[in-house]
């Protein structure tokens, strides 16, 4: 049975989404903790707060720092989060509504202009560089926003990936889904950037797991022990994979003090964030 078939079996059946929705809240809150906690790590250029820096990339024994190091890979589950919600209602577009995608980019430009204008009065046009004003006023062609900059790219062509999802049968889509993982997750983890891998090509990969969870796995979303097991297996598998991280630091030098040794690992810790974020999405959608 192809995906048309199923939407013209079920047109009139109205699903209850409110669960799905109200998962932006927490993609949101896991975003702000984690920004909040890079702020304690990572060095701005415009803000002098050295004294306050902690060394959250390097290996520890303290458990007020790896608990630190922990909140700030929330980021990380809060996008995915954020992306998949989305993704769960983009499948059902048959067009692109220009209007929005305007009003988006207008929105970003003017809170970034905004901004700028705040900080050129506040510190009175003093230390800030020709280049940061410059991306200030073209937030999306330099990527000061990824996320949204992403967005903006992926949501012109969710019409014409629909199309293709929905002239798939069930047993095509899982072999795309499949083939996708494969490649942009297990070979991209051997090889880092292989086979022209980008944000915006994972996104196309989990759009596509997604179109088959939301059009072939109604019964397993339904599955209140399958997706609380899935989600517990997901976030152990994240913090153990810190934890190990965090030990080998400790053992191989050159893993120590640098941002890579808690990246060592970027696309199991991927892997891990996904089966988190399809559990909450199925497990929100049963609770609605």
């Amino acid at each position: 049975m192809s995906v048309l078939s199923i939407k013209a079996a079920t047109k009139n059946i109205k699903e209850r989404d409110s669960g799905i929705e109200s998962l932006k809240f927490l993609a949101a809150f896991l975003i702000i903790i984690s920004h909040v906690v890079q702020t304690l790590g990572t060095k701005n250029t415009y803000v002098a707060y050295s004294n306050y820096m902690l060394p959250l990339a390097e290996s520890t024994t303290s458990v007020e720092n790896f608990t630190l190091a922990c909140l700030r890979y929330f980021g990380v589950f809060g996008n995915m989060i954020f992306f998949i919600c989305t993704a769960y209602f983009l499948l059902e577009s048959t067009k692109i509504n220009l209007k929005k995608w305007f009003s988006l980019l207008a929105e970003v430009w003017s809170i970034s202009v905004i901004i700028l204008i705040i900080v050129l009065f506040a510190r009175g046009g003093a230390n800030l560089s020709k280049d940061l004003i410059l991306k200030s006023f073209l937030p999306i062609t330099f990527e000061n926003n990824w996320y949204i900059t992403c967005y903006l790219m992926f949501y012109p062509i969710h019409v014409f990936l629909n199309r293709l999802i929905w002239s798939m049968n069930q047993k095509l889509l899982l072999k795309c889904c499949c083939s996708l993982l494969v490649l942009y997750s297990f070979f991209d983890f051997l090889l880092r950037k292989s086979f022209y891998s980008s944000d915006l090509v994972y996104w196309v990969v989990i759009y596509f797991v997604i179109a088959y969870l939301k059009y072939y796995l109604k019964d397993f979303r339904n599955n209140r022990k399958a997706n609380v097991v899935l989600l517990s297996t997901g976030i152990i598998y994240h913090l153990g994979i810190l934890l190990l991280t965090n030990y080998l630091g400790f053992k191989i030098p050159a893993l120590n003090g640098s941002e890579y040794s808690r990246a060592v690992t970027p696309q199991i810790r991927q892997a891990g964030n996904r089966l988190s974020g399809l559990a909450e999405t199925a497990y929100a959608s049963l609770l609605a």
